[in-house]
């Protein structure tokens, strides 16, 4: 059997093919994408560049892995976190996503801190602290200066999690990713009421989060389009996969808690 991991990076999506049989790497790939910047600290990209980048890596990893497509079983994604992803209820896409490393949202950020009652009401909260690059600050940009796109979003997602969708179709996020976007308690290990209504007084935000699903959940299997796209069964697994720090911590052999067996969502 086969299995195909994704990176989608600041810089460019990996992707592998892994043999479980032999338990190596057999064919790589990789495709660059831009970054669109200037000196308010913006740093933004398009995510029809890591979709035509995810589709192109796996393709070149495919080709020199060289293999019978109909053995390939699963698919995991980590992706780069923090970025915004915002899709109207027709669940296309309505803005460029700002990334993790987007420091136009500084002032959005103190807001939110300040509205939540300083730093140590936000660690009660969320149980970590708030800096300038999780998603949170990102939201309440939108709100303070896009509100009529603002308005018109519907779903909230992460980078990795919009991958997950175009796979499969499904909107869903795990705690990984969750983790990073400053209205999501580590401990409780749950959306926070308290920051998604501070974020957004509106009280709307808890409407646009997608659900949250455990590590060892599979998101779905890939659909119709993607199968026939990539040449591969429809029956193919897409794991939950999870932010690119806590697979890289999985990587190198940390033990998490509960991540059994996370990078294929299999127990």
């Amino acid at each position: 059997m086969y299995y195909i991991g994704i990176d989608c990076g600041t810089q460019g999506t990996k992707a592998i093919v892994f043999d479980a049989s032999a338990g190596t790497v057999i064919g790589k790939g990789y495709e660059k994408h831009p970054i669109i910047s200037d000196d308010s600290g913006k740093r933004e990209q398009k995510t029809q560049w890591w979709v035509d980048a995810m589709f192109a890596a796996i393709e070149d990893a495919l080709q020199a892995a060289a293999i019978d497509r109909s053995l390939v079983r699963a698919i995991a994604i980590s992706g780069q976190q923090h970025g915004l992803v915002v899709l109207d209820e027709n669940k296309e896409v309505i803005r460029d996503v700002k990334l993790w490393n987007d420091t136009s949202t500084a002032d959005d950020n103190e807001e939110i801190i300040r509205d939540a009652g300083g730093n140590e009401a936000v660690w009660h909260a969320i149980h970590t602290t708030l800096p300038v690059g999780y998603t949170a600050s990102k939201i309440r940009y939108l709100i303070n200066h896009e509100p009529e796109l603002y308005a018109r979003t519907r779903y909230v997602l992460l980078p990795h999690d919009y991958l997950n969708y175009i796979l499969t179709g499904e909107i869903v996020t795990e705690s990984s990713e969750a983790s990073g976007t400053g209205y999501y308690d580590v401990q409780a290990r749950a959306y926070s009421k308290k920051m998604l209504e501070t974020i957004d007084p509106s009280n709307s935000l808890a409407d646009k989060v997608p659900p949250l699903i455990a590590w060892e959940t599979p998101v779905g299997t890939i659909t119709e389009e993607v199968a026939t796209k990539l040449g591969l069964s429809v029956d193919v697994l897409v794991a939950a996969g999870g932010g690119d720090n806590t697979m890289s911590a999985l990587g190198t052999g940390t033990i998490i808690e509960g991540a059994c067996s996370l990078s294929l969502g299999t127990s």
